[in-house]
């Protein structure tokens, strides 16, 4: 059903209850009103006959008094006299009602009609006996009249009021409705678009309609970010791919040729075969360190706000420092915590992997040019806005062309000879974006390269569009 429908009949059952609730109550004021009416003029006729004339001639048998047969010539009112024995005294076309009626005001039905009547016990006049029962009727079928009219214009005028009351609502759920079907027509236009960027305009309509809109707003700004997420994820896909191939066919191509070479000659020296063999492990190695670099590049891009927790930063750097001194025991490396910010939200495992790479890095291109271990510094400290993290290495440094581009996947430092994928400052670039924060390179104090990472401290959570 319509809601123009619901809206008629509703109207239309509302009104129908009105027109019977009021029908109900004007039929009662009104019968009441005339009955009360028709009291008052038996009780006026009764102050006629009783009086002392007219009243003195009946109970002495001198003749009928002619206040008996009523005063009003709009109204039929008879009178009668009943003896204290029940016989009828005097009576003048007073209608077949048995003796004795209770005294007082009383219904009675007689001649097949409703007779209302008013019954007095009034005392004889002096030496005229004992106590006599007056009673005065009128007929009620006026009172009926006037009620079977009042119902007739009741149903007519209700019967209008209903119908009137329906078309009402009709007009009115159309006007109503047509803020919805604006509505509507709104969602099919943003239905057949591409663009998720589309909404539905608001204050167009009654409060109700504005919130519905503002809803379907909402709904469509969560399948925007739905969507994006899931192209994000595709582009992910596609990158990891692209990047796959791209990494891998080197060091795949060269494990074959060497695994051909070995294949193909027996007999070779044991020293150039162990010299094939921990190639191919070399290039194995390099590709599974390429691999995991790939995954957590991909893992960074979809990084979402539920992945952030709040983590003790000094706690996170020192453990990942140590690990980091473990896995690289031919360098030093020192954690110099300035001012250890308080707790903040972060991706523990996104910021592990930013420190890892830079310790990393830091290790394997930092050594000083006359020879000797790296010495790595990892600095901790914050403002009031902000934290920051330094590490800092005494090698060659970076020159200041290459300082941007070796944020890029599979770039490296001009000169930089040795093992590398080429991913680990991408790797830090991205976390730094995913932390809503940046990364830079400078030259340290004393020589070498020097990258600062510096991200808010009320970060609540980066997004995979802000790490693409």
């Amino acid at each position: 059903m319509s809601l123009r429908s619901r809206v008629a009949l509703s109207s239309m059952a509302a009104t129908i209850a009105v027109v019977v609730l009021l029908g109900v109550v004007l039929l009662a004021l009104t019968e009441r009103s005339q009955q009360d009416e028709l009291d008052e003029a038996l009780q006026q006729q009764v102050g006629i006959v009783v009086s002392p004339g007219p009243f003195t001639n009946l109970v002495e048998g001198r003749r009928v008094p002619r206040e008996l047969r009523g005063f009003r010539s709009d109204l039929f009112v008879a009178s009668r006299v009943i003896n204290s024995d029940g016989s009828v005294f005097e009576t003048v076309e007073f209608p077949e009602i048995p003796v004795p009626v209770a005294v007082g005001f009383s219904t009675e039905s007689a001649d097949g009609e409703q007779w209302r009547v008013l019954t007095m016990e009034l005392p004889r006049p002096p030496g005229g006996g004992g106590a006599v029962l007056l009673q005065t009727t009128a007929s009620m079928e006026g009172v009926e009249s006037t009620l079977s009219e009042l119902r007739r214009l009741i149903l007519a005028l209700g019967a209008f009021a209903v119908g009137a009351a329906g078309l009402g609502g009709w007009l009115l759920g159309t006007v109503a409705i047509r803020p919805l079907a604006g509505l509507r027509r709104e969602a099919e236009r943003v239905s057949e678009t591409v663009d998720l960027s589309v909404r539905v305009p608001v204050d167009q309509g009654p409060s109700e309609v504005d919130e519905l809109a503002q809803a379907l707003n909402v709904m469509l700004e969560r399948i925007e970010e739905g969507a994006a997420q899931t192209q994000a994820a595709l582009d992910a896909s596609r990158g990891f791919a692209g990047n796959v191939a791209h990494e891998l066919r080197t060091p795949l191509t060269s494990m074959q040729t060497n695994l051909e070479v070995l294949a193909a000659n027996p007999d070779l020296p044991v020293e150039e075969r162990n010299a094939i063999v921990g190639d191919v492990v070399a290039q194995q190695h390099r590709l599974l360190d390429a691999l995991e670099a790939l995954r957590l590049l991909a893992r960074g891009e979809l990084a979402a706000a539920d992945l952030f927790e709040s983590t003790d930063l000094g706690e996170l750097v020192d453990g990942t420092v140590a690990q980091a001194q473990a896995r690289f025991p031919e360098a030093t490396i020192t954690l110099d915590v300035q001012r250890e910010p308080p707790e903040v939200r972060v991706w523990p495992e996104g910021l592990r992997v930013l420190l890892d790479n830079l310790v990393r890095n830091a290790v394997t291109h930092g050594r000083p040019s006359g020879g000797g271990e790296a010495e790595v510094v990892v600095s901790l400290d914050h403002d009031e806005r902000e934290w920051v993290l330094t590490v800092t290495d005494g090698g060659l440094g970076i020159a200041a062309a290459d300082r941007e581009r070796v944020f890029g996947r599979f770039e490296r430092g001009n000169g930089v000879q040795g093992a590398g994928t080429g991913l680990g400052l991408a790797l830090v670039a991205q976390q730094a974006a995913v932390h809503s924060g940046s990364v830079t390179i400078d030259d340290a104090p004393g020589g070498g390269a020097r990258v600062t990472v510096r991200a808010p401290l009320d970060d609540v959570g980066g997004t995979s569009e802000a790490a693409s």
